[in-house]
Order: C-alpha cells, then structure tokens, then sequence
C-alpha cells in the first residue's frame, strides 16, 4: 500500500492557524484556498481539525466542508466536538468521508464503538494527541488543553480493534518544525488498523522516518503553512528515496 501524505488544517472561526504544541494559534491562512493549493500540489487526504469545538461544545466546520468539496476530490476527515451520533451524521453530509473522534472517546469509550457500528468502522477515526511524559505519553483531550492521565499508547491499542485508523499527533513537536517522535510511532506499529502520524515533520526524509518506524500516512501542517516544504517537495523526495507515491 501507498503512503499517504496528508495536509492537516486546523480551523478556528473563518481561518486555518496554527500554534505550537497547540497554544497561541496565529492565522496562517484562507481554509477553501488552502485546500485547493494542496489538492492541486497533490495531498492524498485533508484532515480538518476545529480547534474551539471542545470549547463551545459544536463542530463549525459544516460550511467549510460543504465549499471544498466543490474543489477537492480527495477523502476528507474532519475532527474537533465530535460528541454525538448527531455530529457524526451532520459532518458526513456536509461532505466528510471520514469523522475523528477524541474527547468524547475518552469521556465514553462506547462511543467510537456505537458509532463504528452505526457508521461502518472504516468511516471512524481515533484521533490521540499525545504528550510526552516520562518514558510514555499521556492523552490529551479538548485540542490538547487537558490530560487525561490516560496512557495515550495503551488507550490507542485498546480502541484499535473497534476504529477504521488511528491518528496520533505528538504535541511536543507540533508546529515546531523540528523533526517527528519516531518513538511514538515506532510504539504503535503494530496496531491493527492503519496509522496516521503528524507533528514536526519538515521535509521527505522526515516523512520516511515515520513511514519506516511504522506509520501509513503522514499528516503536514505547519511545515506546509509556512513555506518550509510542498506536498509535491515531499512526494518527489520520497520517490528519490526508493518509495512508490501516489502523483
């Protein structure tokens, strides 16, 4: 199977920003032309992320959607307040393919199973924000603001069985820009389900690291954002490196 290289923007409002480790988010940019820019530069997936859902307690990002879907004929995910069968079925027919969930998997861990179940396990994300702490890491729930204590490996494992792919993001290195936690992705590599790694990736060589420890897809950000690398940048750097990629 391919790798896949996934363009991730999270959302708050009308605009894309982005933070570091998920505080003091600054616009970066208009979410219909930043989709259309990395559609057409060739990203394989866009994950939409809103980022004040777990605040309001909604997901905003029905309108979004619904205007790139016009655009963009690549599966989209999208993530952040997803609490209820109710918020699944509305982000679908906005125009997702796929629905992460976090949060309210943690608070009821029935919930991705129930909805696995309602939806087919394909459409249902496990989306993990992880978070260093000591030789582990911790699972941090409403866009990184709270930890839930919980072991963010063995809570992934658990709920594995029951979802269609993992999405783990390593909070320490996101939006630093300073290369990707292999470790973390070389602790899930022997998940049952594919496995979407994002956080600190900048250029292909950091993509193949994640790839080699064990990832199937790889989710760029800031990276993108700020002019470091291209999906296209990452694609060819991949193919000289010996690896098949979808063009």
């Amino acid at each position: 199977m391919m790798p896949r290289i996934v363009a991730r923007l999270d959302v708050k409002g009308p605009r894309v920003v982005k933070g570091v480790s998920m505080q003091g988010e600054r616009p970066v940019g208009d979410p219909h032309d930043l989709a259309r820019s990395y559609y057409a530069d060739g990203a394989d997936e866009l994950l939409y992320v809103d980022t004040y859902a777990s605040l309001v307690g909604r997901n905003a990002l029905a309108p979004i959607i619904g205007r790139a879907c016009s655009d963009v004929f690549v599966p989209i995910v999208v993530a952040g307040g997803i609490r209820t069968m109710e918020d699944i079925r509305a982000a679908l027919l906005a125009g997702a393919d796929r629905v992460a969930v976090n949060t309210q998997a943690v608070r009821d861990p029935t919930f991705p199973m129930a909805a696995a179940l309602a939806y087919g396990a394909s459409t249902i994300v496990l989306l993990v924000d992880a978070v260093r702490s000591g030789t582990t890491w911790h699972a941090l729930t409403e866009y990184g603001r709270e930890d839930s204590g919980i072991d963010a490996i063995e809570w992934a494992y658990k709920l594995a069985p029951f979802v269609g792919e993992v999405c783990v993001t390593s909070v320490d290195r996101d939006g630093r820009m300073q290369g990707p936690d292999v470790g973390l992705v070389d602790a899930l590599r022997d998940l049952p389900c594919p496995l979407t790694y994002g956080g600190g990736v900048r250029h292909a060589a950091d993509a193949d690291a994640v790839l080699y420890a064990g990832a199937d897809a790889v989710a760029v950000g800031a990276a993108l954002h700020f002019g470091r690398t291209t999906i296209g940048g990452i694609k060819d750097g991949l193919t000289t490196l010996g690896r098949r990629v979808r063009k």
